[in-house]
């Protein structure tokens, strides 16, 4: 298709959902969600990402959906169809030009080669260090009992503050079985470091907002040297009565918890345990404090 053509092609979108009130909330929470999963339905028609649905990781493809929810829906229209004590039910319209729906699909297309590429170089390293563990199967000179130490750093944030108190959360997810936080970090085999790299609140309207968040958590050696990041990129729409430092505590908490699990599953890889070194599986990648509007 000529390209001069596709820019000015556009592609309707219709969407609609049913949200139930919870039990002592504000209508408008429930309506911020509705709307939400409307608009995301919406998009998820359009037959343009068909072919991207069907073979992109699914974290991937909510991804891209959610960036043409948040930067390419046009003129978005929302219509009540129903409303009770019990549920809401809304439809929205609107529209996304074929272009940005292309340029979405080509800038995730380009992470992916980046990813895949950064995983090639991960199983190496992680390889690399299963081979020299193996040799001290009983644990490291650092933990004879055979646990695994991790340092974890203060979380850092996109405007150049850090939080003690968040670094402790991102420590309790690792903490148990195998895995001990060690209390000096000359004594740790791995160094865990958490930033939020962005926390955006955009009005959508006068009842609404939106809080776009990305977190990233990357796992280092005794050295530094990087063996994996894990990214998190999510939106939430809430409402004027909510207060937004705790949708925002609850956004940020949540994505943490994803992208720990991701670096768990990675620490699971790449260390042996007794005289057999874990088996090496492929792992996807993926990809405040105080909220601010740029």
């Amino acid at each position: 298709m000529d390209g001069s053509i596709l820019e000015n092609e556009v592609a309707a979108i219709y969407g609609k959902a049913c949200e139930k009130f919870k039990s002592g909330e504000p209508k408008s929470s429930a309506r911020v969600r509705v709307i939400d999963k409307a608009s995301y339905a919406a998009v998820d028609s359009l037959s343009l990402l068909d072919d991207f649905r069907a073979d992109a990781d699914p974290q991937d493809y909510n991804i891209v959906v959610y960036n043409l929810v948040d930067n390419a829906v046009e003129d978005l229209s929302v219509r009540t169809l129903k409303q009770d004590d019990k549920d809401i039910c809304v439809e929205v319209t609107g529209y996304v030009s074929k272009k940005n729906i292309l340029l979405a699909l080509k800038d995730s297309e380009s992470k992916e080669e980046n990813f895949a590429e950064e995983e090639k170089t991960e199983g190496k390293q992680a390889f690399s260090k299963t081979e020299k563990l193996v040799e001290a199967p009983t644990g490291t000179a650092k933990n004879p009992d055979g646990k695994i130490s991790l340092w974890v750093e203060p979380t850092e944030f996109y405007n150049n503050t850090s939080s003690d108190k968040f670094a402790e959360f991102i420590a309790k997810e690792f903490e148990g079985g195998d895995i001990i936080i060690s209390r000096q970090k000359e004594n740790a085999d791995y160094i865990i470091q958490s930033n939020v790299l962005r926390a955006k609140v955009d009005p959508v309207n006068s009842d609404t907002s939106r809080l776009q968040m990305i977190v990233a958590v990357e796992l280092r050696d005794a050295e530094g040297n990087r063996i994996s990041t894990q990214h998190q990129n999510r939106f939430v729409l809430f409402s004027a009565e909510e207060d937004e430092q705790e949708v925002a505590f609850r956004l940020m908490k949540k994505l943490f918890e994803n992208a720990c699990e991701r670096i768990l599953q990675k620490i699971k890889i790449i260390e042996p345990k007794g005289n057999d070194s874990r088996l090496f599986e492929p792992i996807i990648t993926p990809g405040g404090h105080q909220t601010t509007a740029d």
